[in-house]
């Protein structure tokens, strides 16, 4: 069970460097300088995962709004 679980772990982090080295534009020092692929980055994310609805298409099935006000009490630290 622990070797899976070592297997996953890795797959997870070779998953995340691979998005990385794909989408995000590291500068020198590492420093995040915006994303890279975008039309990949975006059919990827649509074909998977993305999900958009147009406002004018859902209003009528959203729940009317509700405005209260939340007063909380700060304590002394």
């Amino acid at each position: 069970m622990q070797n899976r679980a070592q297997n996953c772990s890795s797959s997870w982090k070779l998953s995340i460097l691979m998005y990385i080295r794909m989408f995000i534009n590291m500068g020198v020092f590492r420093v995040y300088q915006g994303a890279s692929n975008h039309e990949e980055l975006h059919n990827l994310l649509k074909a998977t995962v993305m999900t958009r609805r147009l406002k004018k298409v859902v209003l009528s099935q959203l729940p009317a709004k509700c405005r209260q006000q939340v007063f909380l009490d700060l304590a002394d630290n």
